[in-house]
């Protein structure tokens, strides 16, 4: 059967009139042969003897809607605007346009741009001028080592731990086993937490105690009358040491400051929204994951501050 008049000849008819060609074949018995008329053989051999091949060349297709000016916008846009909605966006795009987007389309080129809508991640925000302060003192520390500077430190931090708060558990199961009693959990609405205080220092961990109720001045004192000393004594006997802990208005009130004064704790300023420097923030991440590993041996706060 001839292949309709809007049809393309597929690519191995074609090879076959250029073979039947090449052998000198006659063209009209060739047409027979395949069903194929003339002209249209005559306009493969044709196209095999200027271009060398019977392969689709490349066509350039239809002429995309999105331009480069277009495509800019649209990234300046995006910039100003990242809360908008797909149609807050088409509609600013589409301001003082004679032809315009619609909402697809702009999704789509969206995509091609890498932009995908997400849930914000919630971060602390560091203010400018503590950026510059937290720059200006690691900069002032950047070439100490740890034999001279750093092996003198006592890092310290509170920290809230809890467990059993996360409740989504993934298992391998058919789009049939959604109901399937085995495959099932039941809600847990167990929650476990506790507050604790904590140091490292170079030759390993100090002392780890739990707290409490919310810390106060007084409370604070005696976590470091009962648990920092005890680190001082075993570690620097000499007295060489530094001090460090955040800026919690606990750390920094007149109580707590009269008793370092008094005590001759050797203290260091420390800058606003530094967390993340405190190496003490990797151990409280080991923990974290520890427990959250073992978390179904444990049924009580006791149990969890003894682990």
């Amino acid at each position: 059967m001839p292949p309709r008049k809007s049809e393309e000849i597929p690519v191995a008819v074609r090879k076959k009139v250029i073979e039947a060609y090449q052998t000198e074949k006659n063209k009209a018995e060739l047409g027979r042969l395949l069903g194929i008329p003339r002209t249209t053989i005559n306009s493969i051999i044709k196209k095999f003897e200027v271009h060398g091949s019977v392969e689709n060349r490349h066509r350039s297709g239809r002429k995309p809607k999105f331009t480069v000016r277009d495509e800019v916008q649209l990234s300046r846009v995006m910039k100003n605007n990242r809360r908008g909605t797909l149609n807050d966006i088409t509609n600013e795009m589409n301001e003082g346009k004679d032809s315009t987007f619609c909402s697809k389309t702009v999704r789509r080129k969206l995509f091609q741009m890498g932009y995908n809508r997400r849930v914000q991640k919630k971060k602390m925000v560091v203010r400018e001028c503590n950026r510059k302060k937290r720059v200006s003192w690691c900069r002032e520390r950047k070439n100490w080592t740890v034999d001279d500077h750093w092996k003198n430190w006592i890092f310290s931090d509170e920290c809230q731990v809890e467990i059993g708060n996360n409740n989504r558990v993934y298992i391998w199961r058919k789009s049939d086993e959604v109901d399937n009693p085995h495959l099932v959990c039941a809600p847990s609405n167990r929650k476990l937490s506790v507050m604790i205080w904590g140091c490292i220092c170079y030759d390993g961990v100090g002392t780890l105690t739990s707290v409490n109720g919310n810390i106060n001045s007084q409370k604070y004192i005696e976590i470091l009358e009962n648990n920092l000393w005890p680190v001082i004594v075993r570690h620097f006997p000499h007295g060489n040491y530094v001090f460090q802990d955040d800026n919690a208005p606990v750390h920094r009130s007149r109580l707590l400051s009269a008793y370092i004064e008094e005590n001759g704790i050797n203290a260091t300023s420390w800058p606003a929204q530094s967390p993340d420097i405190n190496i003490i923030e990797n151990i409280w991440l080991r923990l974290k994951r520890h427990l959250q590993s073992i978390k179904n041996s444990i049924n009580s706060q006791e149990q969890l501050i003894r682990k």
